[in-house]
């Protein structure tokens, strides 16, 4: 765990609502110099606070759906099960992925095209996995109510917004050439690449790429900028619970919405098929803060009928698009 005073949250918060913000931006906000700013932020990232600067690329631009997979291993040493993380890692339709202490040792999510291509990715895991695979449990991602760790630093309720949801239904048709495509690849690998630098591999000029970007934002492709970081380093443990509710409702869908865009630990939310019907994030300082909200929950959604939670141990991979997804996408252009 670091220990963070006032400033460090200010920045660090700053960076999640906008990591793609420039140093003046950022100081203006905080009301520190830049020089201050410059030197916290290269603190963080040294200490392993901050882990990635990403941009917010709307998912079902680049995928039909997308599936989360729990993955019980046995009898694999550490070294195979680094070999199974690497192969992940590199699996250009895996978006996510976390080892877990629970039910499974790892949980991923894979975006797909067609109910085909989510087998074949799940064909290509089972075979590289092999005899260390004992089972796995699918489900299918309806709906995203929730992605916002500002609530970690401020620690208090959240505003709520009808319209945030994300529906993973249907793809978005939308036509990109490969300039837009080669800046959002760029974006999601650092969303603090500077224009410059876009424009000088791109040959094109800066104020070419600034409308590009502005465009993509206008279009809603690129939905925000903010960080990946590491939660344990902020002083939380970090719970995957799968809820089963009886009957989902519009009524108990708005109560769900709005329970966890108000709650500061809560810092996912999506509606899946399958058994478990609701995926919450849950990030607590200790086990009786867990069990305090897991209380809360309960109360606040009496519907519940069955639940079970994971405890993440170390995120292996955090992206909103594979980079190469995009690269496809741009050589079928």
């Amino acid at each position: 765990m670091i220990n963070l005073d006032a400033l460090d949250k200010k920045i660090l918060l700053s960076l999640i609502n906008n990591s793609r913000a420039p140093i003046s931006v950022i100081s203006k906000e905080t009301h520190l110099s830049r020089e201050i700013v410059s030197y916290r932020m290269s603190k963080l990232e040294e200490e392993g606070l901050i882990t990635g600067y990403i941009a917010r690329i709307n998912q079902p631009i680049f995928c039909t759906g997308v599936a989360l997979v729990h993955f019980k291993l046995m009898r694999f040493s550490s070294q195979r099960f680094n070999e199974i993380v690497n192969y992940i890692q590199k699996h250009p339709s895996i978006n996510w992925c976390i080892e877990t202490c629970g039910t499974a040792d790892l949980i991923l999510t894979i975006m797909y095209d067609a109910p085909k291509d989510l087998g074949q990715t799940l064909i290509e895991l089972s075979n590289f996995i092999g005899h260390n695979l004992k089972e796995h449990r699918i489900s299918l991602y309806i709906d995203e109510y929730k992605f916002d760790r500002s609530g970690l630093i401020t620690e208090k309720s959240l505003s709520y917004s009808k319209h945030k949801t994300v529906t993973f239904d249907q793809s978005v048709k939308l036509s990109l050439d490969a300039i837009d495509l080669k800046i959002l690849s760029a974006l999601t690998s650092n969303s603090r690449t500077k224009n410059v630098d876009l424009a000088k591999s791109l040959h094109i000029t800066e104020d070419v790429v600034r409308l590009r970007i502005r465009n993509l934002e206008k279009k809603q492709v690129i939905t925000g900028y903010t960080i990946s970081v590491d939660i344990n380093k902020l002083g939380y443990e970090v719970y995957q619970m799968s809820v089963q509710i009886e009957q989902m409702t519009n009524a108990i869908i708005n109560k769900i919405k709005y329970y966890v865009q108000t709650n500061p630990y809560v810092v996912y939310c999506s509606r899946s098929s399958g058994k478990y019907n609701i995926v919450m994030d849950i990030n607590a300082k200790n086990r009786m803060h867990f069990n305090n909200i897991l209380l809360e929950i309960r109360a606040a959604l009496p519907e519940i009928i069955d639940y079970e939670f994971q405890l993440e141990l170390k995120t292996h991979k955090e992206i909103f698009v594979p980079d190469e997804r995009i690269k496809v996408r741009s050589n079928s252009n």
